[in-house]
């Protein structure tokens, strides 16, 4: 059974380490209190907003974007009520493997998804074909940093984490060459998996440039 003290301390070494809003460490200490007065259930535990925003003050919309932001860490889970009903409430036992996994994926997002922000802007100037597959190899990229894939993609995706990882940031020049090798591919069927290539090979020259920078 799930004990308050250890998921505090849990919890705490993660907001420690990465940001997470005031109002989301709000909600999830009141839902470990929620659960612990009911002992620990393991059915998820209905819980009303104007309960939460009595006990929290948070608004209706902070209650949602909390939420959210808690289930997209993986520390909570959230059933949407139909009808009269109330959502219910998962809390998810996080091993302690996982937390830094947690916080290495959050952190990554942070920088990675501004720097794409950047890029969009840029691409935005663009004219033409241009613009279209400069947004398109963003939406890729951008699907990649949210690990939003599955199947026989995710070897691609793995690695275009690591591209953007090693990077620190994607560079106009680097994401200018991927455009131009699309561009002039209209025959490929799945681009998607031909852009992810393409970065594959970016991921193994500046792995090649780094080594050579250290001799």
């Amino acid at each position: 059974m799930m004990n308050f003290e250890i998921m505090a301390k849990k919890f705490l070494s993660i907001t420690s380490a990465m940001k997470i809003s005031t109002s989301a460490q709000c909600l999830y200490f009141q839902l470990l209190n929620f659960f612990d007065k009911k002992f620990w259930p393991e059915a998820p535990l209905e819980i009303d907003n104007m309960t939460i925003h009595n006990n929290t003050g948070l608004s209706r919309q902070q209650i949602k974007n909390s939420r959210d932001e808690l289930q997209k860490l993986g520390l909570i889970f959230y059933e949407k009520g139909s009808g009269s009903r109330s959502g219910k409430y998962t809390m998810i036992d996080i091993q302690n493997a996982q937390l830094q996994s947690i916080i290495d994926i959050s952190n990554i997002n942070e920088v990675k998804i501004d720097n794409l922000a950047a890029l969009s802007n840029e691409v935005d100037k663009l004219a033409g074909d241009y613009r279209v597959w400069g947004q398109y190899i963003l939406r890729i990229l951008q699907k990649a940093i949210e690990k939003n894939t599955s199947g026989i993609y995710n070897n691609f995706y793995a690695t275009t984490q690591l591209f953007l990882q090693a990077s620190d940031t994607l560079k106009f020049d680097t994401l200018q060459r991927i455009m131009s090798h699309i561009r002039y591919k209209p025959d490929i069927q799945n681009k998607e998996a031909y852009i992810l290539t393409i970065i594959a090979n970016e991921v193994k020259a500046l792995q090649k440039n780094q080594k050579q920078s250290l001799v």
